[in-house]
């Protein structure tokens, strides 16, 4: 764990990878660095065991989920991958993985919707969630899972600076 970093490039809708070097922090490219993605891809998450990745991609309303190489660190796309999006108006933005690895949450801004998946533990490959997409507040965007699984909790955009909020969504499955 903490080997390596990505980061989404939702200019070039691609994922560049890097190796960090554990005495400096220095970052070196991982070789077939950057891999394809969706259009513009927003953000990416990797399972608290490492060895999926998962990126949303704004424009293309979809997530592509990855198996990640343990020793080089390199992304090779998941049987079914990219995955939809199951809203209308989709554009998935933020991205959750709570700590157990068993499900993924994915924010839509433009919907006020919580999209949420099982993960599949041997494959990485998502499922929707029954009863998915869940409503939030007015957009969506960030997500973050308690430790105890029990609570998403959701940053919503508003329409304005001004009604900018912190939603909590329950999500005991």
């Amino acid at each position: 764990m903490g080997k390596f970093v990505y980061v989404a490039l939702n200019g070039s809708d691609a994922i560049s990878a890097f190796t960090i070097n554990s005495s400096t922090g220095a970052l070196t490219t991982i070789v077939g660095s950057p891999f394809p993605a969706g259009s513009v891809p927003y953000m990416v998450r990797v399972d608290p065991s490492g060895r999926f990745a998962y990126a949303t991609a704004y424009d293309s309303d979809d997530i592509s989920a990855y198996s990640i190489n343990s020793r080089t660190g390199a992304l090779t796309p998941i049987a079914g991958s990219p995955f939809w999006f199951p809203t209308l108006n989709g554009a998935p933005s933020g991205l959750a993985v709570d700590s157990s690895g068993r499900f993924l949450y994915a924010t839509d801004s433009n919907s006020n919707y919580i999209v949420a998946f099982s993960i599949d533990n041997s494959t990485g490959a998502l499922t929707p969630m029954s009863g998915s997409p869940f409503a939030s507040g007015v957009g969506p965007w960030g997500a973050f899972v308690h430790p105890s699984g029990k609570f998403l909790y959701v940053t919503n955009n508003g329409e304005a600076p001004s009604l900018r909020t912190l939603s909590t969504v329950a999500v005991v499955p």
